[in-house]
């Protein structure tokens, strides 16, 4: 009797370290096809490789708002477009020379009443850039989904240094948010990415596209036919109070807003 109480448990002892070999084979199995399964997944890398860089940058003292605030840039909407895409006044793309002087005095002119929407871009975020504050991040293949399923009133390659093969635009759903607020949205963006913006058929009223040509640039058809108004830079001052006369023109509301 005692005899066969020792056999069934060394039995036992034997089925417990067979079923612990079992395991063990089963872990290392299962190792190899998560290694494999991440090896294989470009996004997944890309995208925590760009949240430790993140980390690494900022290096946040909370960790879990910042993880929040940073992959809520990268979350595709699932949503429904935002209202206000078919109301209100249209947006305003301005292109070509002198941009920047010329939205700065824009904006001296009509303070408040212009504002730019946070663009989406596939590039890195720069050591001062918070995601989904002063630029939105996603991967290239994000990106091209989404303007594949028309959520993007504009797209392009980026023009920064650095940044070949990079995408950047601005989704439908950033022009929405500029337009709850009452402001017209603007966008300094360069002569493609304007071209498509005007061309965007998910928006109602069409977006107002301008071209400030160089004194130099002689006019050429395919401006008359993509832009709304050509403007030509005699002068930063004559380019202004033309600017200015098309605005009173085009959104008189917010003029006598202002």
């Amino acid at each position: 009797m005692e005899r066969t109480n020792r056999s069934r448990k060394h039995l036992e002892n034997v089925l417990c370290l067979q079923e612990i070999c079992h395991l063990n084979d089963r872990k290392v199995a299962l190792k190899e096809d998560n290694f494999k399964y991440l090896i294989g997944q470009m996004d997944l890398r890309s995208i925590v490789g760009d949240f430790t860089a993140a980390i690494l940058l900022e290096k946040p003292t909370r960790i879990f708002s910042f993880a929040s605030e940073h992959f809520a840039a990268l979350r595709t909407s699932m949503t429904p477009s935002p209202p206000m895409l078919n109301e209100g006044v249209p947006a305003l793309v301005v292109t070509g020379a002198r941009q920047l002087q010329v939205l700065d005095a824009l904006n001296q002119q009509f303070p408040g009443k212009f504002l730019s929407p946070v663009m989406t871009t596939t590039r890195p975020p720069h050591r001062s850039e918070r995601p989904g504050i002063t630029m939105n991040f996603v991967t290239l293949e994000m990106i091209n989904a989404d303007i594949r399923g028309g959520k993007y009133l504009e797209s392009g390659a980026s023009a920064e240094v650095g940044c070949k093969g990079e995408l950047i635009g601005t989704t439908l759903e950033a022009v929405a948010r500029i337009r709850a607020t009452g402001a017209v949205p603007l966008l300094h963006v360069s002569y493609e990415r304007a071209v498509s913006a005007r061309m965007c058929g998910n928006i109602k009223p069409t977006p107002y596209a301008i071209l400030v040509c160089s004194e130099n640039e002689p006019p050429q058809q395919e401006h008359r036919s993509s832009f709304d108004k050509l403007i030509y830079a005699r002068s930063l001052d004559q380019v202004i109070a033309e600017l200015v006369a098309v605005i009173k023109a085009k959104f008189p509301t917010v003029v006598r807003a202002s």
